[in-house]
């Protein structure tokens, strides 16, 4: 079986490059952030075991910062 930190490994390069991204544009978070993030807003129903590489990477390309944004502030209303 699948947990999410063997997930974290394999797309831990992705998550760094996406903190990059969002660091040019003015938000810093590390790698871990995002992926909490992504675990709580973006995969929050599903099993380690039903998510794909694939499609984690294509979240992960996919998240705009207004996107994090929006996802981040709506917990805080």
């Amino acid at each position: 079986m699948v947990a999410f930190n063997e997930l974290y490994q394999q797309v831990a390069f992705v998550l760094s490059m996406k903190c990059e991204d969002f660091a040019l544009q003015g938000t810093h978070l590390t790698p871990e952030e995002l992926w909490e993030f992504c675990l709580k807003y973006l995969w929050q129903h599903e099993k380690p075991e039903q998510l794909h590489i694939h499609s984690l990477i294509a979240d992960l390309f996919s998240l705009s910062m207004q996107d994090y944004w929006r996802l981040h502030s709506a917990e805080s209303s």
